[in-house]
């Protein structure tokens, strides 16, 4: 008989601190970026969890700390609770890849949170970093307990080989796109709204003209029609005018026969 697995009562998630102190203000660029990658990363890895600013813990009982609270981490597993306040590690599963975006409150500590907490303490496969102002763009994956640096492509493309996604800083852009494993970069969502509304009325465009020309070829139709009731009208004409035509002559053959007939009768020599 096959053993079931028992789950360890589940802990009461309202206990745990969210850190709310910790959260600093950020710039539209970090904050549109967070959006584009939580938005895109759950789109094109529909099996993942993908969560953003997420108090993440690791230790059974430790209600504050230790903790940290990734921009961004990507998870194979699905939470135990819908909807999670915080990520439990040892309930939910281990995180994938973690994105950090710097900003001017936490540039200086990246590194060490990089080497230590993501490194030792949750052993994350794969670590994006992402500096919008010092332009740079850097993925690791874990080898050995420690980060090695993953080479761009020929296109300056950084491919994450854990989920087969792929992110680069394009030339004029201030953001780092996400590409699928095709190599397609997937819009943000104004991106994405601005293309329906094009799609749309492109749509409206092509139904507008396709109705104008039904009405052309109804037109056109009529027209037929018309043209060919004043044919048959003409032809009607013709037809009438010739059996009248064909009534006057046939009188004026009558007529001649008739003086015929009184110039060549017995009277007509005298005595």
């Amino acid at each position: 008989m096959s053993a079931e697995t028992i789950l360890a009562p589940a802990a009461d998630r309202s206990l745990f601190s969210m850190h709310p102190a910790d959260w600093v203000t950020q710039q539209d660029s970090h904050d549109e970026l967070g959006a584009y990658f939580k938005d895109t990363l759950r789109l094109v890895l529909p099996d993942c969890f993908v969560a953003r600013d997420l108090a993440v813990y690791w230790v059974p009982g430790q209600l504050q700390h230790p903790y940290a609270g990734p921009d961004i981490f990507v998870s194979r597993s699905r939470p135990r609770e819908e909807d999670p306040r915080v990520w439990l590690v040892y309930e939910d599963g281990p995180l994938e890849m973690v994105i950090e975006v710097a900003s001017e409150g936490t540039r200086s500590r990246e590194a060490e949170r990089r080497d230590k907490t993501y490194a030792v303490e949750l052993k994350v496969p794969e670590h994006l970093f992402v500096d919008l102002y010092e332009d740079k763009l850097e993925l690791s994956i874990l080898i050995g307990g420690r980060y090695e640096p993953v080479a761009p492509d020929e296109r300056g493309i950084l491919w994450s080989r854990r989920l087969g996604v792929g992110f680069v800083r394009l030339p004029g852009e201030r953001l780092v796109r996400v590409l699928t494993a095709a190599g397609e970069v997937v819009p943000t969502r104004r991106e994405a709204e601005a293309r329906q509304r094009e799609a749309e009325a492109r749509q409206r465009e092509a139904e507008a003209g396709q109705r104008e020309a039904e009405a052309g070829q109804r037109k056109a139709e009529a027209g037929q029609r018309e043209a060919e009731a004043r044919q048959r009208e003409a032809e009607a004409r013709a037809e009438a005018l010739a059996a009248e035509l064909e009534r006057l002559r046939a009188a004026m053959e009558g007529a001649d026969r008739e003086v015929d007939d009184a110039e060549g009768g017995p009277d007509a020599s005298g005595p």
